[in-house]
């Protein structure tokens, strides 16, 4: 995100359909890496780690307001 804010361009925060280099895809390639490796814990499925990424988001969205107070859309 910071890359893309240095350059003027838009970021997907969540996906991009045409890249896939969004925040939420890049969390998912990275959930398939560890889901391959075998490495977490029974605790931590793909479904666990779908979950977790799913409230961060909600979260984050949640508290756009306090972050973003002005509106810029129509």
């Amino acid at each position: 995100m910071n890359h893309a804010f240095a350059m003027g361009q838009d970021f997907g925060e969540e996906t991009d359909p045409i890249s896939h280099k969004g925040g939420l895809d890049k969390y998912n390639q990275q959930r398939d890496k560890l889901a391959s490796l075998g490495i977490c814990p029974s605790c931590l499925n793909g479904a666990a780690i779908d979950a977790l990424g799913a409230a961060t988001i909600a979260e984050v969205d949640s508290n756009n307001g306090g972050v973003f107070p002005c509106s810029l859309g129509p």
